[in-house]
C-alpha cells in the first residue's frame, strides 16, 4: 500500500513537470535538447500510466515532422493481455491546434472590446434586445446617466427611454436586423433630467447570444441651438412677412437667385435668375435697374433703387431694393445680397402726404392773411368801437356830476342806464379782444408761482365786494412753468367764476392746490357753489355757452373758452367735476 502511495507521488509530480512543457501556451522552439526532453517526459509520463494502471486525459504539445509541435487532445490507457498482463498503451489524440488559436484570438478579441467598452469617453451600453435589459454600461454611461453599475444592473432601457415600451422594442428589432442604426431619442437621467440623444446601435454577437451595442451622444445643446435658430428664422420670416421686406441672394457666376418666402411673394412667384427677376420688372424701369446692378457689381458701391414690377396677374407694383457685393480675393464681384421691400402703399401714401402737405401750406397762407385780419380787426374795434363808448361814457360822467339837478329823476335814471350799458359794453369789447387773441399770442415761458398769483386775484375779489362773506383757501409754495400773463388770465378766470358762482353761500369756501395723477401735477380750484349737472359738461367749454342754472349770475360765456385755449396752448388738459347743489371743481395741466 505505501509503495501504491509512493508511485502515485512521483506520478503526480511527473504530470506536473510534463504538463509545464507540454501544455504551455507558447512552447519554446524545437532543439535537439529540448525534443530530447520532450520525449523523455513522454516516455516518463507513459509509463507512469501504465504504473497507475488507469486511463488519462490530457492535452499535450506534440513535435510533428514538420519540426512544429501541434497541440493534441490526448486520452491513453494501458491494454492488457488475455492474461491479465500489461501488455502497453492505447490512445487517441486529436489536433486541437487550431482550436486553441481561435479560443486565444477570441480572448484576445474580448480583451480588447472590454478594454475599449470600459475605457472610451463616449457612452456606451449593451442592451438585450428581447427583454430590454441593460447587461453592461460602460462608466461614461454611469457618469452621463448618474447611476453606478450595480444600479445599471437592475434597469432596462424603457426606465431611461422616454418613449412608449412599444416603440422601444420596435426600434431594437430595426436596429438588430440593421434596418435603422441612428434614432433621435429622449432619456430620463437620475436625477429626473431630461437630455436629447442620438442612438448609433448595431447587432453584436457575444456568446452565441444577439445583443446591441449602443453609442449615445448627449445633443441636448445642439437641439437647443437649432430650436433657437429654428425660432429666430420663424421670427425673421415673419418680420419680413409684417414689414414686406424679403431677403434675396444672387450668384453673379451661376446667374442663380435664392430668395425668401417673403421674396416670392412679394413678386407673385418664385424668382430663380436674373433673367427671370427681369421679366417681372417693369418695361420703362428695366435700364435704370440694370444701371444700378452694374454700378454695384463694378465699383461694388451699395445696390439702392426703386422700380415698379407687374405681377402674373396684371397687377403693378413698387418696389424698393437693396443690396451689397460680395467679393473674392481678387477683389472681384462674386455674389449679392440684399433685401426688397415693397412701398407701394407708402408711396401711395407719400404722394397722399404731399398733396395734403401743399393743402397745409395753401391753407397756412389763407390762416397766416385771416390771423392779419384779425389783427387788423381787433384794432380796429379796439379804437372805432372804444373811442364812441368813452366819450359816450366821459359824457354821462360829466352830467352825472355837474347837472344833474337840471334833470329830472327819471332823467337821471336814464344816464344812469347810459352809463352803465357803456360799462358793460366796454368790457365786453375788452372780453371778445382778449378770447381771439388768446390762441394767436407767442408763449413766454418761466416759473411762475401760481399761489402768490391767486393770493393777489382773491385779495382783488374780496375788495371789489366788501360786503360778501367767503374763505379763500389757497396752498401755498404752489408754481408752474409757463407764460405769466396767460396763467394770469387763467387764475382770473377759474378763481371769478368760483367766487360769483358761491355768492349764495353764506360759508362760501373757495380753494386753490395742487395734487399729482400717475405722475402728473394737476391743479385744481373748487368751490361750494351752486355747481352743475355733468351731464352737459360737454359743452363747458364751447364759447358764448352758458349752462342752465347760470341765470341770475352775469357772464358772456368766453371765461372758460379762453382758458382751455391757453392751456392748450402749454399743450396741458383742463376738465371739471360738478353736481348741482353741491360746487365744481376745475383740475389743469400744463
Amino acid at each position: 500500500m505505501k509503495k501504491d502511495k509512493i508511485k502515485a507521488a512521483e506520478a503526480a509530480e511527473l504530470r506536473r513537470r510534463a504538463e509545464e512543457l507540454l501544455r504551455s501556451k507558447t512552447p519554446e522552439p524545437l532543439t535537439p535538447k529540448t525534443l530530447e526532453e520532450t520525449k523523455r517526459l513522454i516516455y516518463e509520463c507513459d509509463r507512469q500510466i501504465m504504473d497507475l494502471g488507469k486511463e488519462r486525459r490530457f492535452e499535450e504539445w506534440i513535435p510533428c515532422r514538420d519540426g512544429k509541435r501541434r497541440l493534441f487532445d490526448t486520452v491513453k490507457a494501458p491494454f492488457y493481455g488475455p492474461d491479465g498482463k500489461q501488455l502497453g498503451l492505447v490512445g487517441i489524440a486529436r489536433d486541437i491546434t487550431a482550436r486553441r488559436q481561435a479560443e486565444e484570438e477570441l480572448q484576445e478579441s474580448e480583451r480588447r472590446y472590454a478594454s475599449l467598452f470600459n475605457n472610451q469617453h463616449v457612452v456606451m451600453l449593451l442592451i438585450d434586445p428581447e427583454t430590454g435589459e441593460i447587461l453592461n454600461a460602460n462608466p461614461a454611461a454611469c457618469s452621463f446617466y448618474g447611476y453606478n453599475p450595480e444600479q445599471f444592473a437592475s434597469l432596462k432601457i424603457f426606465d431611461i427611454n422616454n418613449l412608449p415600451q412599444q416603440d422601444i422594442i420596435m426600434k431594437m428589432k430595426q436596429a438588430l436586423n440593421r434596418k435603422t442604426s441612428l434614432n433621435q431619442f429622449r432619456h430620463r437621467l437620475a436625477n429626473g433630467e431630461i437630455r436629447y440623444v442620438e442612438e448609433y446601435s448595431s447587432p453584436i454577437e457575444i456568446k452565441e447570444q444577439k445583443l446591441l451595442y449602443t453609442i449615445v451622444h448627449d445633443v441636448s445643446k445642439r437641439i437647443e441651438i437649432e430650436e433657437q435658430l429654428h425660432k429666430s428664422q420663424r421670427q425673421l420670416a415673419e418680420a419680413q412677412k409684417i414689414a414686406h421686406i424679403g431677403s434675396w441672394e444672387w450668384d453673379s457666376f451661376a446667374n442663380k437667385v435664392v430668395g425668401s418666402d417673403e421674396i416670392n411673394r412679394i413678386f407673385g412667384q418664385q424668382v430663380s435668375s436674373y433673367d427671370s427677376f427681369l421679366e417681372l420688372v417693369h418695361p420703362d424701369d428695366r435700364e435704370k435697374v440694370n444701371y444700378a446692378l452694374q454700378e454695384t457689381i463694378t465699383h461694388q458701391s451699395p445696390y439702392n433703387v426703386h422700380y415698379r414690377i407687374i405681377h402674373p396677374d396684371g397687377i403693378t407694383r413698387i418696389i424698393h431694393a437693396q443690396g451689397a457685393a460680395i467679393t473674392d480675393e481678387a477683389d472681384m464681384t462674386v455674389r449679392m445680397i440684399g433685401t426688397a421691400q415693397d412701398v407701394t402703399e407708402r408711396k401711395e401714401m407719400e404722394e397722399k402726404l404731399e398733396i395734403l402737405y401743399s393743402e397745409i401750406a395753401e391753407h397756412s397762407v389763407n390762416l397766416e392773411a385771416a390771423n392779419r385780419d384779425l389783427e387788423a380787426f381787433n384794432a380796429a374795434v379796439s379804437h372805432d368801437l372804444n373811442a364812441p363808448l368813452t366819450k359816450i361814457n366821459a359824457i354821462c360822467q360829466i352830467l352825472l356830476n355837474f347837472h344833474t339837478d337840471r334833470m329830472d329823476e327819471a332823467g337821471n335814471e336814464y344816464l344812469q342806464d347810459i352809463y352803465s350799458s357803456t360799462l358793460q359794453m366796454s368790457n365786453l369789447i375788452n372780453t371778445f379782444l382778449n378770447f381771439s387773441r388768446s390762441s394767436n399770442c407767442a408763449i413766454v415761458r418761466q416759473t411762475v408761482g401760481l399761489s402768490s398769483m391767486a393770493t393777489q386775484i382773491a385779495a382783488e375779489l374780496e375788495k371789489a365786494s366788501p360786503e360778501r362773506s367767503g374763505a379763500f383757501r389757497i396752498a401755498e409754495g404752489i408754481t408752474a412753468d409757463g407764460d405769466p400773463d396767460l396763467l394770469r388770465v387763467v387764475m382770473e378766470n377759474l378763481l371769478s367764476n368760483a367766487w360769483k358762482y358761491s355768492a349764495r353761500k353764506e360759508d362760501a369756501v373757495i380753494e386753490f392746490g395742487l395734487m399729482e395723477d400717475e405722475g402728473k401735477q394737476v391743479y385744481f380750484v373748487r368751490d361750494n357753489g351752486v355747481g352743475f349737472d355733468m351731464a352737459q359738461s360737454d359743452r363747458l367749454f364751447t364759447p358764448f355757452h352758458r349752462l342752465p342754472n347760470q341765470e341770475g349770475f352775469t357772464g358772456h360765456g368766453l371765461g372758460l373758452a379762453t382758458a382751455q385755449r391757453i392751456i392748450s396752448l402749454h399743450d396741458g388738459s383742463i376738465w371739471a367735476e360738478s353736481a348741482p347743489g353741491k360746487g365744481a371743481t376745475f383740475y389743469f395741466t400744463l
